[in-house]
Order: structure tokens, then sequence, then C-alpha cells
């Protein structure tokens, strides 16, 4: 038999038996060679195939290597309100959900759109349903629970250990649930935007519908310090105010300190409100309206409160300048004044300092109650450093006049030179230049070099020739009393 060709060496030729002739006309049926065979052809890859890419599923992509989402403080009430809402996983809910709105927040998906869009994302919904029990992940698809999870994070993400690399996410966060309803995300947005001074008219206005309910006192607090702000007709300006009073009817101190709370727990005392309340209705009447007196009396009995019943450091302030309240040089002066500078008052700092170094020989004069000036008798070593402590926290709480800052660092350590203390005020020199370099006062070193030149010189008796006394150093209230009493002196 002749030789086939290669192709079809496998191929045979035997008689038509009745069956579909592949030839056609000739009456022999030819087989398929072996490289199309069945085995083959299953292997072969058809012309129009594409690639399949090995799919990796989400948590193994998160899984593969450290984020910054993984530093993240889980703190007790993100648990508590974890748990409370049936989860058990918390680190794994955390880790997830970070992502998540992480992922939402890169897209710029809009705070309305949040909510809907994880409910209907299939890369997400596989991903928990990897890694979560049914149970857990019919939690996250629920509607209704959603917005309280995204309330949570946003709310732990102003925790303390997290609100440095979190707020922005805790932001988006909170506005995404604010966004489909939830109360609670929405006083903290206001507080948030309150903060910023820039509280939407959306935000404002879900404060001032939920707070004219009357049942929930944080919306109503929160409405009160907003309309202050806000109202500038006299109709608004009173019913803030009568809101204030009702407040301050139903909420008293406790016993927590307001150092203490949380970012979303500091909520303004009562008779704050009640004091700027009355303060902008105030504004609406003439000096002489009668009717503006009741008012008057409840800004005055707000500060008083302020002092006595909320232990308040701006009461403290405020019923220092009441005219005629507290007398002078009284224990009671002493308590509030020390209260208000313990709260940073750099103005009731100052006067205290004054106070302690007149009384304890630092200074050859002082103020009287009529803040006249009364010249004293300096002591060589003054026991007492009370009075320099104060000036020197009255220097560092200046952060407006870098010249006034100046002023009562050179003063403060002039004072230790003249009673032979040149060495402990050699480190006051440093720190004024320290401190007008880091906030920022200075920006042309005029006024750090012009401490240098005290610094250079500062053991040199010839070319120190300015005193503590100087008018230059002085508080604006002394020289005008000091030249009150020089008149006096000259007319009598």
């Amino acid at each position: 038999m002749q030789a086939l060709p290669q192709l079809c060496r496998r191929a045979y030729i035997r008689p038509n038996l009745g069956c579909r002739s592949l030839s056609g006309r000739n009456g022999f049926d030819t087989l398929r060679p072996f490289s199309s065979s069945a085995s083959l052809r299953a292997a072969r890859k058809p012309p129009n195939m594409k690639p399949v890419r090995n799919r990796q599923n989400n948590l193994t992509r998160l899984n593969k290597g450290p984020s910054p989402l993984d530093n993240y403080y889980i703190t007790l009430a993100l648990g508590q309100k974890l748990t409370k809402l049936g989860f058990r996983s918390i680190p794994t809910v955390v880790k997830l959900f970070n992502h998540h709105r992480a992922e939402l927040q890169r897209a710029k998906i809009l705070h309305d759109r949040a909510v809907p869009v994880s409910l209907h994302n299939s890369q997400w919904t596989r991903t928990y349903e990897e890694a979560l029990t049914s149970d857990e992940v019919a939690l996250v698809l629920n509607p209704s629970i959603l917005p309280h999870i995204f309330e949570a994070f946003g709310e732990a993400d102003f925790h303390r250990q997290n609100v440095g690399k979190f707020a922005q996410l805790g932001y988006y966060s909170l506005c995404c649930a604010f966004e489909a309803g939830d109360l609670e995300a929405a006083i903290k947005v206001a507080f948030i935007e309150h903060q910023s001074k820039k509280v939407s008219s959306k935000v404002s206005g879900f404060i001032k519908q939920h707070a004219a309910k009357r049942s929930d006192w944080r919306t109503m607090s929160l409405w009160c310090e907003l309309a202050t702000e806000m109202s500038h007709s006299k109709e608004g300006a009173e019913a803030n105010y009568l809101l204030a009073k009702e407040l301050d009817t139903i909420l008293e101190p406790s016993n927590r300190p307001m150092s203490r709370a949380e970012m979303f727990e500091r909520y303004r005392p009562t008779w704050s409100l009640v004091h700027d309340s009355a303060n902008h209705y105030l504004s609406h009447f003439d000096r002489d309206d009668p009717e503006g007196d009741p008012v008057q009396k409840d800004l005055d009995n707000a500060i008083r409160d302020g002092v006595k019943k909320w232990k308040d450091p701006k009461a403290a302030h405020e019923l220092l300048l009441l005219p005629g309240e507290v007398k002078k040089f009284s224990d009671r002066w002493l308590s509030l004044l020390t209260m208000s500078a313990m709260e940073g008052s750099a103005e009731h700092c100052v006067r205290l300092a004054l106070y302690h170094l007149g009384k304890d020989g630092w200074l050859n004069h002082h103020l009287d109650e009529n803040d006249d000036w009364v010249v004293s008798d300096r002591k060589d070593k003054p026991k007492n450093w009370i009075g320099i402590e104060w000036l020197g926290l009255s220097a560092a709480l200046e952060n407006a006049d870098a010249s006034l800052k100046t002023r009562r660092y050179l003063r403060l350590a002039l004072l230790l030179r003249e009673h032979g203390l040149e060495k402990d005020a050699m480190p006051w020199l440093t720190a004024a230049k320290h401190d007008l370099e880091d906030q920022g006062l200075d920006t042309d070193r005029e006024w750090i070099e012009y401490i240098d030149g005290f610094e250079q010189h500062w053991y040199n008796e010839e070319f120190m020739t300015r005193t503590s006394e100087d008018d230059w150093f002085l508080e604006d209230f002394e020289v005008e009393s000091k030249n009150n009493a020089g008149e006096m002196l000259q007319k009598g």
C-alpha cells in the first residue's frame, strides 16, 4: 500500500458501509488525524480566548501587609456599641470597616450616598462573608443599623489616641451617618463644625427642629449656643434667652471635671448659656429701659451661679468685672483672681503677680484698693517666689503682642537681678527667646535680638542701666496710676 502523508498517518481506508462519506464522491470514509482528537482539542486554546486573572479575595489583600489603619485604638465606647448592636468579632469588624470607610472616602463618595453604596457593594459583601459570621454580615448589610456603625466609628476617631490620624475620616463617617438620619451623629457633626465656626445650614436646621421638640437637652443646649451667635432680631434673642433659662432649670453640674470629658461631652454650662443669651437680649434694649432690668438681674445671677454652683473659672473672671461685687484684696478676691488666672487669663495672671510681688517685697511700690500708686520698701532677699512664677506665666500666656511678652520676661529677669539673683535670671531670658520663636510673634527677630543684648551685658554694670521700675516695663494701668500720683504730688 502506498504510504500516506505524515499528517494522515493514522488514517485508513475502509469500504463505505452506508455511513456518511466525508469525501462525497469517493466510496471511502476518512478519519480525523490524531492531532484533532478529543483530548487535544480540549487542551488547545481557542483563538478568541482571553487569559483569566487569578482573582484574589479582598480579605487576603487586607491581610497582606501593614496599613496605617491597623494602628487604631479601639475605645471602650466603640466596643460597647458594637457589642450592643450584636457583633462579637470586634477586632475583625474594626479592621474591615476601617478599610471599608477609608475606601469610600478615597473614592469621594458623597455623604448621602455612602450608606446605599455600602449596602450594594458586592466586593465588600464577599469580604464580610469571608471574615464574619452570617449574623454579623446581616448586621453590616442592615440599612437601619449601618448608620449607627458609621456613627460609632466616627466618635471613636475623635478619641485622644485616634484624633491625630483619623479626624478627617471621623468627620466623614459622622456626616455619612447624619445624612442617613442618625441623631447622635448630627449632634457630633454640630460639635465639630461649631469648633471650626462653619456650621452648615442643614446641620443647624436639623438641630433647631429637634430642639423645638424639647425632648433632648443636648440639642436644646447646642441650638441655644448656635442661636446666640446667629440670631439678630429681638424676638429671636428673647426666644433663645427663654430657652437658656429653661435649660438652667433642668440641668445641674456633675462631679466630673470638664477637663476629663471627651470632645463630644463638653457642653456649655447653663450659667454661661444664660449669661450669653441675656447679654445678647440686652443689646436690643435702651440703657435706661426698665424692661431690661429683669434680664440684667438674670445675667448677674448667672455669673454668681457660675462661681458658687458650677465652680467655673470663667465665671470667676466675669464676677471680678462686676462693679462693687468683690472687695479688692479680700480672701474672696484673691480666690477668684487665682481661679481665673489658673484658667489662663493673662490679665488676671499679671494682676495676681503684682499683688504678690508688692506684698512680698519684690517691688518698691504697689497699687491700693483703688488702684492708686503707693510707694513701699523693697526687701533685700524676698523668700516667696510665687509672684515671680505668676509674672512668668502671664508672659507665657501673652500670645498676641511680642512687645508685651518681651517686657514681662525682661521685667522678671531684671527683678531677679536687682535682688542679687543674676544667675537665676538667665534661664528666663533664654525661655523668652524660645517662647517668641515658638509662637511666631517675632518673625524679623527684632525682640529676640533685643533680649540677646541684655544677655551679652548681663554682668556688666556699666551697660546695664535699665531697671524693672522703668515705665516701659510697667503695665498700662500701673503707668496710669504712677502718672496720676505724680500729678497729685505736683498739685500738692
